[in-house]
């Protein structure tokens, strides 16, 4: 039996594969929230850090998702350990 080739996925395929397994489930991360920044868009974006092996996680909330009770503040975020929940999507470009 000869080895088959792997396929070779372009990049937004590779997204779209990862987003339709994500979207079958909600996920919870627990993680260090740092290098949050808030600009004039109303996103929120921040890492995620793993304290174990330092692995990262580029994220965002979006304007109209983000709950400003969440007391995410410039000076307070750094090394915040949290758990953060939701519906996790890799970003295609539409």
């Amino acid at each position: 039996m000869e080895d088959q080739e792997p396929k070779i996925f372009s990049v937004s395929e590779f997204i779209r594969i990862l987003n339709i397994g994500l979207k079958r489930s909600q996920v919870k991360i627990i993680g260090e929230v740092s290098e949050v920044s808030f600009p004039s868009s109303g996103h929120v974006y921040f890492t995620l850090k793993d304290e174990k092996d330092g692995s990262i996680i580029k994220s965002i909330i979006w304007k109209g998702k983000y709950n400003p009770s969440l007391k995410l503040a410039h000076d307070t975020a750094k090394a915040l350990k949290t758990t953060i929940d939701g519906l996790f999507v890799f970003g295609e470009k539409k």
